[in-house]
């Protein structure tokens, strides 16, 4: 299935990104080159005009939930408010640092690195890597199989009324989209499609999703800035 919504992907925003360090980044980045090589680490940061919201992407080697050394290649949105906590980016491990490097250009528009060296696993071997935390959307994602969910824009929906009418015309459901209407958190809050576990992990970071409401419909989805995926209730 398509994704229909009316907000356009990170990839399609206009975002510059730009290579940027700070003091912990670029002494991962100083390890990483003089242990690994040139460009085995890289970050860099865009600012989003359509949403006024700045992101940093990073490429570079991390350790899967099951210990296996790979090469991570993951976005973070920075919360609003400068003082907050800034938690791990939400991403995806690769055996390979080309196929990081080619996945941030796919999925966010950052620019394919001339040059780009093509380290593997085998690299990695005996170096010495801090464990990755995954971010929130892995655990959204994971308890988003509750009461009312009929499915996000990725994996396409499970509700009966809604596969026929992508049977029917794709449009229709692209019309119930397009006439949502952006609420607030408070507002997301008070309805009822939401499951409570739902609730209580947007509310531990709540700028990185944006909340519709369809009123015609009674539908509401959420649309996690990161992962670029809406997830609907009904």
């Amino acid at each position: 299935m398509k994704r229909i919504a009316g907000r356009k992907r990170i990839k399609d925003r206009g975002i510059q990104w730009k290579e940027k360090y700070h003091e912990r980044s670029e002494k991962l980045k100083d390890r990483y080159e003089k242990l690994i090589g040139p460009m085995a680490y890289r970050r860099w940061e865009g600012h989003d005009y359509t949403t006024n919201s700045d992101y940093f992407v990073v490429v570079g080697p991390a350790l899967t939930k099951d210990g296996h050394k790979r090469f991570f290649a993951g976005i973070k949105k920075y919360p609003d408010d400068p003082k907050a906590k800034v938690y791990a980016p939400y991403g995806e491990y690769f055996t390979s640092i080309h196929s990081a490097y080619t996945h941030v250009n796919d999925k966010w528009g950052v620019p394919f690195p001339k040059d780009a060296p093509n380290y593997t696993v085998d690299n990695l071997q005996g170096i010495r890597i801090p464990r990755h935390v995954k971010g929130e959307s892995y655990r959204l994602k994971k308890k988003a199989q509750k009461k009312n969910f009929i499915g996000n824009c990725i994996d396409g929906l499970n509700d009966n009324y809604f596969q026929n009418i992508i049977a029917q015309d794709a449009t229709e459901l692209a019309q119930i989209v397009e006439k949502g209407k952006e609420i607030n958190l408070n507002i997301f809050l008070n309805l009822t499609h939401v499951d409570d576990k739902i609730i209580k992990e947007v509310q531990k970071n709540p700028e990185r999703y944006s909340f519709f409401y369809n009123e015609d419909n009674d539908i509401t989805w959420i649309y996690d800035e990161e992962t670029d995926v809406e997830y609907f209730y009904k």
